[in-house]
């Protein structure tokens, strides 16, 4: 097998990945825009954009636009991609997994 994960595994991720986009999608929509909220689900959500278009992340070199974004969604995207991360690599494969959560601590706005 020439693919790290195999074909069901993958298909299993990628729609993993569709639900935690849609379900951070939602997220940052229901929150003010702007706020630390919305940016740690759009976090969330580019982090599955990964998955789902690896040439996104491709194109990005090393971790310096990472570091210009808000603290919030650098959570949000370290969250979720830590959490795909660990789906990739499981044994079983997972069809949904939970949309992180901003941290009971207050997000700060900007850095």
């Amino acid at each position: 097998m020439t693919s790290a994960l195999s074909h069901p595994h993958r298909l299993a991720l990628i729609e993993a990945a569709k639900a935690l986009a849609s379900g951070a999608t939602a997220e940052a929509r229901a929150a003010e825009p702007g706020s630390p909220r919305s940016h740690f689900f759009h976090g969330v959500e580019v982090a599955a954009l990964h998955v789902l278009f690896p040439e996104m992340a491709s194109v990005r070199e090393g971790t310096a636009w990472l570091e210009r974004e808000a603290p919030a969604f650098r959570d949000g995207f370290t969250e979720a991609s830590t959490l795909l991360a660990t789906a990739s690599t499981g044994p079983d494969p997972a069809l949904r997994l939970p949309l992180p959560q901003p941290s009971a601590r207050p997000l700060a706005a900007n850095g």
